[in-house]
């Protein structure tokens, strides 16, 4: 495997912030690339966290991105 997966997160919630994307970052085959909440304040907060480059207001919004590919 060359690269990285790009993943989307739909959600800011305590699942995603506190297990999913603490393990994606784990992973070696993983990257988190983006992050859609239904607030955009509260998916930036969770972007800025992360270090995430992407944060979207609308979770539609990430999965029209063509960067992501999980």
């Amino acid at each position: 495997m060359d690269s990285k997966i790009k993943w989307g997160i739909l959600s800011s919630a305590a699942i995603a912030v506190e297990h999913v994307i603490p393990a994606i970052m784990n992973s070696k085959y993983g990257d988190v690339h983006a992050i859609a909440s239904r607030s955009y304040d509260k998916a930036k907060s969770a972007a800025a966290k992360f270090n995430i480059p992407k944060c979207y207001g609308s979770y539609e919004d990430l999965l029209l991105d063509e960067e992501i590919e999980a």
